[in-house]
């Protein structure tokens, strides 16, 4: 698991933290974003690795800047599946 304290970043970057994550993690893996996800279908597919991410769910937390911050989580998956 890991959790992307890249909020405050630019785009770019944050789609770079997606990219990493989804290259290096095992698949079942989650990464948790404070952010959702760059994508406008929700996945990110990398079909040169045969990877996507599929949302895992969303939970409200407190943080010291937003006490009711939606935070995402994505679950590293092969491409042909859906769970």
């Amino acid at each position: 698991m890991v959790v992307a304290n890249d909020f405050e970043w630019g785009a770019s970057a944050q789609r770079v933290v997606e990219q990493t994550a989804l290259e290096c993690l095992a698949v079942g893996s989650a990464l948790i974003l404070y952010r959702p996800l760059h994508s406008t279908d929700g996945a990110l597919l990398d079909e040169g690795l045969g990877y996507r991410w599929e949302e895992g769910g969303k939970v409200v937390v407190a943080t010291s800047w937003n006490p009711r911050l939606e935070m995402h989580i994505l679950i590293k998956r092969a491409a042909s599946t859906s769970k």
